[in-house]
Order: structure tokens, then sequence, then C-alpha cells
């Protein structure tokens, strides 16, 4: 474990000093493993020691990813630095347009959740509804319900409406693209407006126990904010009082998404099979994952295979030729799109469970976001995966942070929020969903744009309001 937290400091340290901001992806990256790793460590004996495998296995995939990072940020400094600084961080929008388009986004966004929600309001109801799942024992029976229907409903095809169902969801899921605009409302001030899209995005994180799919969410709107308040002003008089009340708003959210649940099941109300029992156990879930697979085999093939799940229903039917993937893994749902089109693809199913400590309760189903291309593509093709994510993503934010590109802001939005959750897995690039936003919000932004010329900055009225 010393060489872990060696390498995150080094690596952290490193990042602080290299940037033109210390909010870099090199000082993100290697800062959050830091935390996963004194976290591990500090768990104790609850937890497997890390074994030599896991370490040969950790270690590169961070090195190799450090590496792309550095080079992505080097290739843009340097060409950056050849251009005039009057073209260097302004990034204006057409007012008018931007707020139709963000009033339509959260109106898309709303209409989303609540689709996801009506969806699973049968298995819901058969689990004691809303109070049943939070305040009762069934979340357990309820998740899996609803991803055993959802299972079914993407390997039936797009057939009987199939395919106008999914095309909504799609097409609704734009409206998450009001996450990165409410950035930008953030940074100018208007921050109760801000709130609206992460609001949405916490009733879908509580209704449905997905604490991640809200983590990705306020990870996204805050490199939005990042990158829009390098890029724009506000005025001295909106700044301190509307911060405060915002990041009251914004903590409330995370603890009652991400603590509440933790806490009921730790009073017994959830089981404690439902997930990870704590906030600090999520943040080492990954890591964790990843240690108790090596102890089944040293390839990891047990978060598969389910050969050393402790759950008796934790067998997937088929299993898959691992390191041989060809990206199904690691493009899960691209895939998974295609296979539904009628084409012949495995599919991967959900990861199995492993246990990560001597204790009953010690297990965990994630195993960071070093594991997709290693079964797509081998430890090599791990580490050529784990070069190319740190540099696009390098890439993305020093073009969002020196240029004021739109297109660049709206994907490293994505791709730094990839790094920041990497201890978890890798749900930003698996998901679809994630890959159609990116490129919708590539879109919108830039139409967003004002011509030269435009005022680049609000009324100062509207500073000065919600």
């Amino acid at each position: 474990m010393i060489f872990l937290i060696t390498a995150c400091v080094v690596g952290l340290c490193f990042g602080l000093r290299m940037g033109h901001h210390r909010l870099n992806p090199m000082s993100i990256f290697f800062g959050i493993w830091l935390a996963v790793a004194i976290s591990y460590q500090l768990a104790g004996d609850s937890l497997y020691p890390l074994t030599d495998v896991s370490l040969s296995f950790i270690l590169p995939g961070l090195f190799a990813t450090g590496t792309g990072i550095f080079f992505g940020m080097h290739q843009v400094s340097t060409r950056t630095h050849s251009r005039p600084s009057s073209v260097r961080g302004h990034l204006k929008y057409d007012e008018d347009r931007f707020r139709k388009s963000y009033s339509i986004l959260c109106l898309m966004l709303f209409a989303y959740v609540a689709l996801q929600i009506a969806k699973v309001w049968p298995t819901l109801a058969r689990s004691g509804g809303i109070q049943g799942i939070l305040f009762g024992s069934d979340g357990l029976r309820f998740r899996q319900g609803y991803l055993s229907d959802r299972s079914l409903e993407t390997q039936g095809g797009f057939s009987d409406g199939g395919f106008s169902i999914a095309l909504l969801g799609y097409v609704l899921f734009v409206g998450a693209v009001a996450l990165i605009l409410a950035g930008y409302l953030a940074a100018t001030g208007r921050w109760l407006s801000a709130m609206l899209p992460l609001l949405l995005m916490a009733a879908y994180g509580l209704i449905l126990l997905e604490r991640s799919t809200f983590l990705y969410a306020v990870s996204i709107f805050l490199f939005s904010f990042v990158y829009h308040r390098r890029l724009v002003s506000r005025t001295s008089s909106t700044s301190r009082a509307h911060d405060k009340v915002a990041l009251g708003i914004l903590v409330g959210l995370v603890a009652t998404v991400a603590v509440v649940p933790a806490a009921l099941r730790a009073m017994g109300a959830v089981s404690d099979r439902n997930g990870q029992g704590s906030v600090v156990s999520y943040l080492y879930a990954g890591l964790a994952g990843l240690n108790g697979a090596s102890f089944a085999s040293d390839d990891f093939s047990a978060a598969h295979t389910g050969a050393a799940s402790p759950l008796y229903f934790d067998r997937p039917e088929a299993v898959l030729d691992l390191q041989n993937g060809h990206g199904v893994w690691t493009f899960q749902g691209v895939y998974g799109i295609i296979e539904r089109l009628g084409f012949s693809f495995e599919v991967p199913p959900g990861f199995s469970y492993v246990r990560t400590g001597p204790q009953d309760g010690s297990i965990s189903n994630v195993y960071t976001f070093l594991i997709y291309p290693y079964y797509d593509w081998g430890f090599t093709g791990m580490l050529v995966f784990c070069l190319c994510l740190g540099f696009v993503a390098a890439r993305a934010d020093l073009r969002a942070s020196r240029l004021g590109s739109a297109s660049a802001l709206a994907l490293a939005c994505i791709f730094m929020s990839t790094l920041l959750m990497s201890f978890f897995g890798l749900a930003l690039i698996r998901d679809f969903r994630y890959l159609f936003l990116g490129l919708a919000a590539v879109v919108i932004l830039r139409s967003l744009r004002a011509a030269e010329g435009q005022s680049v900055y609000p009324p100062r009225e509207l500073l000065g309001t919600a």
C-alpha cells in the first residue's frame, strides 16, 4: 500500500506544479486516487490487504494514465503559448438563446426523470413504494427487479415499440446538457437557477437508488462551473452570498442522495447487500473489489464469472472470452445498441460480487476503470487505453481553459468527470447515453455562442437575480 500512496503523492505534487491551474487533470486524477488509497489503508482489518497482483496491475495503469495526461497538457500548452493572448480565455454566449435553451433542456430532463420513474413504478410498488425502499428492507429487491427488467428490455431488440421508447429516452436525456449550462449560470452568480437540473438528478438517484448517477451529474456540473468561472466574469455583489447559499444546497443534495441511504443501511433499514455501506466505503469500493477479485484468480476473472461471489443468485448465464472482448466491455453501450439492431454480439452482463474482507458484509461489484479495457484487450491494451484516456482528457481540459473552446468545454466536463470517478468505474464512456450527451453538448454549446461584437456577459440586473 505504501507504494500506491507514494505514487499518488508524487503524481499529485507533479500535477500541482506543472499545470496553468492547480485544478488540472493530473492533480485531480492522482488526488482522488490518493484519497482512495488512504481510505483503504484506514479501513484496516475490515479489508483484505492489497496483493502483489493488484499492485502490479494498478500502478502501471495509473502511471500510463498520468503519462497520457502529461503529454496532452504539454502538447496543448505548447500550441496555446504560440497564440496571442487576445484569443485566450473568452467564451461568449447569446443570452437570449441561452435562457430559452436552458429552460427547454430542464423540461427535457424533467421528462426523462419522470419517464424512468414511470418505467420502474410497478417494481417500486411491489417493493413497498418509496417508503419501502428508503425506510424499509426492500431496497435490494427493488434494485434487482428493475435491473432485471432493464436487462430484458435491452435484450429484446427494438421491436414492439422498443425503438420508439429507446429513442425517446436518448432524446430526453439530452436535457442533461442543462448540467453544463448550469455551470455557466453559477459562474455568473445565478446559483439558484443553476440548482434545478441537480435537483432533478437528485430525485432520480434517490428513487432509483443510483448514487453514482447523481455523483456523475454533480461532477459534470462542478467542472462546467470551474471552466466557466475561468472564462467569464461576474459582479462582486452576487458572488459571496449566492456561493454560500448554493454550497449549502449542493451539500444538502449530496447528503440526501449519498449519505441518507448509507445511514439507513447502517441502521439495518436497507440490506447490507444493497451496495457499499458508507460514503467512505463507496470511495474505496472499486479498489477493494479489484483486490478481492485478485484473491480468487490472478486474471481477475471472478469479477465476471461470479466464482468467488457469496451471493447465491450472482452467476452469469454465459461466461465471455476475457481479454479478447474487442471493446464490448469498455464500450458496452455502443455494442448494446448494435446488438439490439439485430447484429450478433455478446454484450456482457453486470459484474458479480466478490468478498473484499473477512466480514460477511464486505462485498463489492465495482472494480475501478481498469477492469474494462483489461477484459477487452489484456494488460497491454489496458495500458494503451489509459494512455489515450489521459491524453484526450488533458487536451480537452487545456483547450477549454486556455482557448475558451465550447466544444472542448463540453467534452472536458465528460472526460474530467471520468478521471475523477475512475476509482469507481467507467460509466461515462461505457454508457451510450453519456456519449450521446457529449456529442449533443458540443452541438448545443457551439450554437449558443454569441456572434462577434455581441455582448459577452449578461446584463448587470440579471446577475443580481436567481
